[in-house]
């Protein structure tokens, strides 16, 4: 996670070049955007954690962060930030998220004279939004923040507020041995853990939204009661967090309130600026509300989109098949096989539910 050992100590000012904010083109930042988008989906783990430059990022956190303004605090948080985060280990979990789906480049937009890329996230860890501001390194385009959607900050504000929190404390160690248990905790699947952790944390901790993300993810583990408590919480805490968004989505799912799934997932899509994955989620409800005319809509939109998304073909074949149009199931079936997103067994249980699909 973001936080695992920026732990704070002595040393000298920040000497490197930070990334230069000249003038960046739609054209430059679009051709940066579709390379990571590329060699991300091409399995490179560390595509798009090489696109932060670090440098831009760390005088980010240091203007946000008091604690890192006071002389003899930046230099050992920068040598443990940069082989903390700069590891691997954010790649990684990308590319964890985006199995079984893919990682796309959504649009380039201004704010306030900056150049800014939106990617989208999609595969068996959800549905994510990564937003990066963009900054000129010499002849290179790189990244000097990060937004992600899930956690409603940047990167840099997130990881200044912590630093300002545990570089304050009077106990320093074992704060910060609390959320590495969390971490650890989570990455074990240790989720009743995790909140026997969280009860125990002084308020300071829980207000936090990246400790409360730790324990609504752990919640929707334990409790449905207790997951729908935890995102209430949140949403009086950050009402205007867009992370509730992609909750509540999965909230109303598992309480089979899909009037209230739509209208989110209709929100969402006006937030991002209109994303045609949406159409998949939108045609899972249809399904689930005994609509199959809209769900087929919507699984045919989603295909026009991105005829290589596994889970939308598997979709949209049923749909073809339980519409007596295996016809169609078929076409699209081997289409599907003949894309770099295949992988044998894919159609495993699709073939099981429809063996004439064969």
């Amino acid at each position: 996670m973001i936080l695992k050992s920026y732990v704070l100590l002595a040393g000298l000012v920040l000497f490197a070049l930070i990334g230069k904010t000249q003038s960046i083109t739609d054209a430059q930042a679009l051709d940066a955007g579709h390379a990571i988008e590329t060699a991300t989906n091409n399995g490179d783990v560390y595509a798009a954690e090489h696109f932060l430059f670090p440098d831009s990022l760390l005088e980010n956190i240091r203007q946000k962060s008091q604690f890192l303004k006071e002389p003899g605090n930046l230099a050992s948080f920068r040598s443990a930030f940069i082989s903390s985060f700069f590891n691997g280990s954010f790649g990684r979990q990308l590319m964890a998220n985006i199995h079984n789906g893919n990682y796309r480049l959504m649009r380039e937009y201004d704010l306030k004279g900056r150049k800014h890329l939106v990617f989208r996230l999609f595969g068996d860890g959800g549905l994510n939004y990564h937003d990066f501001l963009l900054v000129r390194v010499g002849d290179s385009i790189k990244a000097g923040d990060l937004h992600t959607f899930s956690l409603d900050e940047w990167v840099s504000s997130q990881i200044a507020r912590l630093t300002d929190m545990i570089g304050k404390s009077s106990n320093f160690n074992d704060d910060v041995a609390i959320i590495q248990k969390m971490n650890a905790q989570t990455s074990k699947q240790d989720y009743a853990g995790v909140k026997q952790t969280y009860d125990q944390l002084d308020q300071k901790y829980k207000q936090q939204k990246f400790i409360q993300s730790i324990y609504i993810q752990a919640c929707h583990h334990i409790d449905l009661t207790l997951y729908e408590k935890a995102l209430t919480d949140y949403s009086l805490s950050f009402p205007d967090a867009t992370s509730c968004y992609l909750l509540m989505i999965d909230l109303y799912y598992l309480k089979k309130d899909y009037d209230k799934e739509l209208t989110v997932v209709n929100k969402l899509d006006k937030i991002v600026g209109g994303d045609p994955i949406l159409d998949l989620f939108r045609g899972n409800i249809y399904s689930l509300m005994n609509k199959p005319a809209q769900a087929l809509v919507c699984y045919e939109n989603v295909y026009r989109y991105d005829p290589t998304l596994k889970v939308n073909v598997l979709k949209l074949a049923a749909q073809y098949a339980a519409a007596d149009q295996k016809d169609k199931a078929k076409k699209i079936i081997a289409a599907y096989m003949q894309t770099p997103a295949y992988h044998t067994g894919d159609l495993n249980t699709l073939y099981d539910q429809y063996p004439d699909l064969k």
